[in-house]
């Protein structure tokens, strides 16, 4: 399974994911703040671009802030009060672009399609004015340094132990030390902490204290639901091997389908669905979240209720196949 199978379905999903040259349908936002014949205009050519895809329209800005601290959509377009009027007047009224800066990928197509449909409407709209009427400023939100490096090595070192705890887990099991179980979850729980909390003060981004107690609970939810799936792999096929080569299988490409590296928004609906189903995605999604300290607690409590009850599920079934098989042992 991990010289053949694994090789195949990585390649499989990559494949498929990458068939198109560019992502399609990125979800946006669009604050809009007048009504006008240009304004709707450039929401119509928004809304009819390949690329983008107008997830929500907003008059207030904080209505996209807040679903762009929430990761429903990856980019906000602001179009200012007066501004058909300002542009024939030839004041070069500036278009505020925010892009969320954790994903490169998405960050350039959004900013790329966004500027080019700006720029042709804006100059077949007021050609007489001016060759290039409006400005366009955009700005990073949530990695104001865009240091795309930095997110990518935290993502991997997650991803990482994402997979340790699989492999772990068909090693503990295999071995029949059951009684170790929890002990290696908090060991690698704590290992986890401690190398992200090196990688995060060595990149800059330092939390608080409440903020690491909140991803070292993510990480034991995290790892616990891992754990669990090989587990359970474990305890219907009673082999060490067909565990490893699951948690291998499952695990080798998580990261490519984790977020960090290709937004899912952009991926095919069964490739969305394997990256919801990984607790790596929902780890990283609070990872991410965190960052914007109390205005994304609505969101984290989520994906905490989600991460818990992939922990409860996974580590529930394998007891629960252990105690049928002794039952019918007997």
């Amino acid at each position: 399974m991990l010289l053949v199978i694994l090789p195949a379905v990585v390649v499989a999903f990559t494949a498929i994911i990458f068939s198109d040259r560019y992502p399609d349908k990125l979800p946006i936002g669009v604050i809009v703040q007048e009504d006008s014949h240009f304004s709707r205009e450039l929401i119509f050519a928004f809304q009819n671009s390949p690329g983008l895809d107008v997830a929500k329209i907003c008059t207030q800005e904080a209505e996209c802030e807040s679903a762009l601290r929430s990761q429903k959509i990856l980019g906000v377009v602001s179009l200012p009060h007066d501004f058909e009027r300002r542009i024939l007047r030839g004041e070069n009224p500036v278009v505020g672009l925010y892009l969320n800066g954790q994903s490169l990928i998405a960050y350039n197509m959004v900013e790329l399609s966004v500027q080019s449909i700006v720029m042709a409407h804006s100059q077949k709209f007021a050609k007489d004015v001016l060759p290039n009427p409006v400005k366009i400023e955009t700005h990073a939100v949530n990695n104001a340094s865009l240091d795309y490096r930095a997110y990518l090595g935290i993502g991997i070192i997650a991803a990482t132990f994402h997979l340790a705890a699989m492999i772990v887990a068909a090693y503990v099991l295999g071995n029949a030390f059951f009684s170790f179980s929890l002990p290696a979850l908090l060991i690698l729980s704590l290992q986890h902490g401690i190398y992200a909390y090196i990688f995060h003060s060595w990149a800059g981004i330092y939390f608080l204290p409440w903020q690491w107690g909140l991803l070292l609970l993510a990480s034991f939810l995290m790892l616990a639901a891992a754990y669990g799936f090989c587990a359970t792999v474990f305890a219907i096929s009673n082999s060490m091997r067909i565990a490893t080569s699951a948690g291998g299988v499952v695990g080798g490409p998580a990261f490519a389908f984790a977020g960090l590296a290709f937004p899912i928004f952009a991926m095919p609906v069964a490739a969305q669905i394997f990256a919801w189903l990984l607790p790596l995605t929902h780890f990283l999604k609070i990872q991410n979240a965190v960052r914007m300290e109390t205005l994304a607690l609505p969101f984290i409590e989520k994906e905490l209720i989600i991460l818990t009850a992939f922990a409860v599920f996974w580590c529930a079934v394998p007891i629960a196949i252990t105690k049928i098989k002794r039952r019918f042992a007997k």
